[in-house]
């Protein structure tokens, strides 16, 4: 036997002698607490019994309630991952938005210049009006508008303008759905916490009461043999 199994089997054998002397303790100490004579009555006994059958009653209830409890965690948790793999995927789709929308905009074609009218003045705003564009400072309206007045403007820019368009509101619904996401990733996360909590806190009442039932058991019989002994 390898030295480690040794100090294993040794460990569990210590333990299991501690419990067996916390119960004899435990039972000493209510035996005292509750007046009850070291040769006791058949009353006394029926007391002890049905005291523990009350108290492994309530264990049970105690230790399904935490079982519900690990079970409700379990099921956040797994919404939680759901919820994570929501938020990646937003915001994914929303950089996708991002960058569609900017090679859009790099790669709009230039005005027709067929109908403009000549002069460094007309130039300037019309690269004024474009670059105001670009950086959303003014809609497709307003830029069409200033085009036609400086004779910039090419109906055949119509399809791009409504393109960006498309593309700058696809950007704004990826990034709305990005944040709804990650609100229900927090809101996720804040539910998994507070059922682990609650699944501990509800697996160490359940353990007590299995203690304190476990307790009054071992009582109860060992009030039923002294009673036999008597007789």
């Amino acid at each position: 036997m390898s030295p480690v199994v040794v100090v294993i089997v040794g460990g569990v054998a210590t333990s299991l002698l501690m419990v067996v002397l916390i119960g004899l303790l435990a039972r000493s100490q209510y035996r005292r607490e509750h007046g009850i004579a070291d040769v006791p009555s058949a009353k006394d006994c029926s007391v002890l019994v049905a005291r523990a059958r009350a108290l492994d009653e309530t264990a049970a209830q105690k230790l399904d309630a935490a079982h519900r409890a690990a079970n409700t965690h379990e099921q956040l948790a797994r919404d939680l991952a759901a919820a994570e793999a929501e938020r990646e995927a937003a915001w994914l789709s929303h950089s996708e938005a991002v960058r569609a929308s900017q090679e859009a905009q790099q790669t709009e074609p230039e005005p027709s210049a067929e109908n403009a009218i000549s002069g460094v003045d007309q130039k300037d705003i019309s690269a004024a009006a474009r670059a105001a564009y670009r950086r959303g400072e003014i809609s497709v309206e307003e830029l069409r508008a200033v085009w036609q007045r400086v004779g910039n403007w090419d109906d055949s820019l119509d399809d791009r303008a409504h393109l960006l368009s498309r593309l700058r509101a696809d950007e704004a619904e990826a990034w709305r759905r990005y944040h709804a996401a990650a609100f229900a990733e927090r809101t996720a996360q804040r539910a998994v916490e507070l059922a682990e909590a609650a699944a501990r806190a509800l697996t160490d009442d359940a353990a007590e009461a299995a203690r304190q039932a476990e307790i009054a058991r071992l009582t109860a019989e060992d009030c039923i043999a002294r009673a036999k002994r008597r007789r």
